[in-house]
């Protein structure tokens, strides 16, 4: 290769490089931005109460909207001063004898009970939920025996509030029900009938949640996601590793963690890997215009 050759094979590397940081720099702003637009939600039944450590355990996850089933009251109210907008939810039906309930967290969205809300169905608890622009319904799962199966309670509250939400749902919780390594049929069940009502599986992803007796070889996926359409688009959806969280410190569920984004734009991201990708194309398509220019 002569010298002239050389000297344009470095350049034209150089170049590559440069146009390789310039990419990275660009999908980072692309991540932050991306986080200004979303909004984080995790769910998680905490088993038996929500000790210090697992709310230190938990807050890695940096939820907007924290969700947690088996909250009790003197937990709850040794945490709610780390939260602007809080909520405890417990009933007396039954005579059960128990002080656990489920918990909802937020620093940034306002929460408050749907003027329609019926304690008869244990426990699909809806909230309404506003803040920063977003305007929705969260109901707060952690379904109860003592009805035909776990999935009835879900389906009458939404039999009962049809056509009465103004504003997208999400229900997101321990549902009791779904999947085992050799069953699906309660899973296909519920997904057919909350797709007959408009909300999809957020996670549509087949892996445990649940682990019976904190034994990772009784897996169970019990823990869920459904939106409506229009609720946002799902930027990414991940289940706590069970080798870290399946433990009697912790609980014998793991957390569920969503992210949605909700901007004006048209692009749906729903893998980091399809953010990257996006990221590099917008990168290309603004040195083609430049280069033109």
């Amino acid at each position: 290769m002569r010298k002239k050759e050389r000297a344009i094979s470095a350049k034209a590397l150089k170049a590559q490089m440069d146009l390789e940081k310039e990419s990275a720099k660009t999908f980072l702003k692309y991540l932050e931005t991306l986080k200004e637009d979303n909004m984080r939600i995790v769910s998680w039944n905490c088993h038996y109460g929500f000790t210090s450590e697992k709310a230190k355990a938990i807050s890695e996850y940096d939820a907007d909207i924290l969700v947690l089933q088996e909250c009790t009251k003197a937990d709850y109210d040794a945490q709610k001063a780390e939260w602007k907008y809080r909520n405890w939810y417990w009933d007396d039906l039954n005579n059960e004898n128990s002080s656990l309930g489920v918990a909802i967290f937020s620093n940034e969205y306002k929460i408050e009970f749907t003027v329609n809300f019926d304690r008869n169905w244990r426990y699909v608890v809806p909230y309404h939920i506003t803040g920063k622009d977003t305007d929705f319904v969260l109901m707060a799962v952690w379904t109860k025996s003592g009805y035909t199966n776990y999935h009835e309670p879900i389906y009458s509250v939404l039999n009962s509030h049809q056509g009465t939400f103004e504003t997208p749902v999400l229900l997101i919780g321990d549902f009791n029900t779904g999947r085992t390594v050799n069953d699906e049929s309660w899973y296909n069940d519920l997904v057919t009938k909350l797709a007959a009502k408009g909300l999809k599986d957020c996670g549509n992803k087949k892996a445990p949640t649940y682990f019976r007796y904190f034994d990772l070889d009784r897996p169970y996926q019990n823990d869920y996601c459904f939106a409506s359409e229009g609720f946002g688009r799902i930027v990414s959806f991940e289940i706590g590793d069970p080798k870290e969280w399946i433990k009697p410190e912790l609980s014998d569920h793991c957390p569920i963690i969503v992210d949605f984004e909700f901007d004006d734009t048209d692009k749906v991201i729903s893998t980091e890997e399809e953010a990257h990708k996006a990221a590099h194309e917008d990168f290309e398509r603004a040195a083609f215009l430049r280069k033109r220019n």
